[in-house]
């Protein structure tokens, strides 16, 4: 079992707006109406219990995951997203080698490109709530929600 840990100090600064702006910069993560060390201590750890390329219908779903959320948002939001994060983590389907107490698994989608970062699917033992940002291979991604796609 791979442990990811997210630093709780960075998360906060973010979380409060205290991040240093860069070419590379992600902003503060959405608003949850908690303080940032509540936030922090919500994602400072998960664990991956699985990672392993995608298969067509992973991909496909990841994909068809992606364009649904940004396709519900406004362009104001949508314009926010972009300038906040580069990365989202979406949902996809299983495959036959997810582990059956996986309570979430995704794939990441970069924002710019309009195409999937990679072919990684990552299998999470905790489903953290929309917004939430984590750490994928050197990659931050907030999760978004949207519905399963079979």
């Amino acid at each position: 079992m791979k442990t990811q840990l997210v630093s709780a100090g960075l998360l906060a600064a973010m979380a409060l707006g205290a991040a240093s702006a860069s070419a590379h910069s992600h902003g503060p993560p959405p608003s949850h109406g908690a303080s940032g060390e509540a936030i922090a201590e919500a994602v400072a750890r998960r664990n991956i219990l699985n990672m392993e390329l995608a298969n067509q219908a992973q991909a496909r779903a990841a994909k068809l995951s992606a364009e649904r959320y940004l396709a519900s948002l406004t362009p104001a939001k949508k314009a926010e997203l972009k300038k906040k994060i580069r990365y989202l983590a979406v949902p996809t389907v299983r495959s036959t080698s997810t582990p059956s107490n996986a309570k979430e698994v995704v794939m990441i989608w970069d924002i710019p490109r309009e195409t999937l970062a990679n072919q990684n699917v990552y299998a999470e033992d905790t489903a953290p709530p929309a917004g939430t940002l984590a750490t994928f291979d050197n990659l931050q991604a907030e999760y978004i929600s949207t519905p399963r796609t079979p």
